[in-house]
């Protein structure tokens, strides 16, 4: 038995808008002030997947697409490397800085404003920390019933139930606001 390899997304090609061009450390496109567009400019092989799009990534010696890209309710463009690269070195290998994968704020924001976003991005992790469980609690059963009916996991599939593990831990520690 081989137990899945973490949730990946699939996607098809879709070309990246116009040029860019820095501005006081943070990059500003000439075209359209989308942090999307702007990281999918800068990607190779991009193509659509669901809502979002997959490309290579950066990072790291990709031989496939294993770079997630979205955009997030915010406006945000939101990363995930199926190889584990962390954000910071993805936008860093494409020139980018974090900020960058932010929209440009349109007006001040005011206590108000900042509450609510802070309960909108509190929501939006417990959202993910859910998803997260949902599917390794699935492995982990698969696991289960593994090794009552067949016996003992492969050494791969101990080392994926491991990662399963980890992984249910992080997101009890994101529901439980640490």
């Amino acid at each position: 038995m081989t137990l899945p390899a973490p949730l990946e997304r699939q996607s098809p090609r879709v070309a990246g808008s116009g040029n860019s061009m820095r501005l006081g450390g943070r990059a500003h496109s000439t075209i359209s002030a989308d942090p999307v567009e702007l990281v999918l400019s800068r990607l190779d092989r991009v193509r659509k997947c669901g809502n979002g799009f997959i490309a290579r990534c950066p990072a790291h010696e990709d031989r496939s697409a294993s770079l997630s890209v979205a955009m997030g309710n915010d406006g945000r463009a939101l990363l995930h490397c199926f190889a584990m690269c962390a954000a910071a070195d993805v936008v860093a290998a494409i020139g980018l800085q974090l900020a960058d994968l932010y929209p440009e704020r349109i007006a001040p924001q005011t206590p108000e404003g900042r509450r609510e976003r802070r309960e909108f991005a509190q929501m939006a992790n417990w959202r993910a920390a859910l998803n997260v469980l949902s599917f390794e609690t699935l492995l982990i059963e698969s696991a289960s019933q593994h090794l009552i009916h067949t016996g003992p996991l492969a050494e791969h599939d101990h080392e994926r139930l491991i990662l399963a593990s980890q992984r249910v831990s992080d997101a009890k520690a994101v529901l439980d606001g640490r």
